[in-house]
């Protein structure tokens, strides 16, 4: 693939990447890697979704992505509890209850080591496959734009 890819199993844990991932995001080639754990606790994942002012901007759209999910489900229920053992995640997670809003589809900025303060653009998509229904291949592919469609609308 032309942009970063990750093959995601239905736990959000890191089953394979490609090299392009790797090497703009090198947490996720860590065994044992896991998107909302990476992404959602202090560990460099988290880095590279936090404005230089500390500020994260994609916890939001993972915290709905893993309410929606943890419903029955007792493996991201366990994840449920690890991220919130964070007091900024636990203070997020009380705060909202959105399940409609998710990662998937949106354009984000995502801080890279190299090309900090300023913010790489990057639509983040889910694909489903087509033998193995509980896995995803996520891609962040480069934004030409900014604008997150209905973002105002969805609050």
């Amino acid at each position: 693939m032309p942009f970063r890819a990750l093959l995601e199993g239905p736990d959000f844990g890191i089953l394979a990447y490609n090299r392009r991932a790797a090497r703009a995001c090198p947490w996720t080639a860590r065994p044992g890697a896991n998107v909302l754990v990476d992404l959602l606790l202090p560990r460099p994942g988290r880095a590279a979704t936090s404005a230089p002012s500390g500020k994260n901007t994609g916890h939001r759209p993972l915290l709905a992505q893993l309410r929606r999910g943890a419903f029955g489900n007792s493996a991201l229920r366990a994840i449920v509890d690890r991220v919130c053992e964070d007091p900024q995640v636990r203070t997020l997670w009380d705060r909202t209850a959105d399940l409609r809003r998710h990662a998937y589809g949106t354009v984000r900025p995502i801080y890279l080591d190299g090309w900090r303060p300023r913010p790489v653009w990057v639509r983040i998509m889910g694909w489903q496959t087509l033998h193995e229904l509980s896995l995803r291949v996520i891609t962040g592919e480069p934004a030409t734009s900014t604008h997150e469609p209905g973002l105002a609308s969805i609050g």
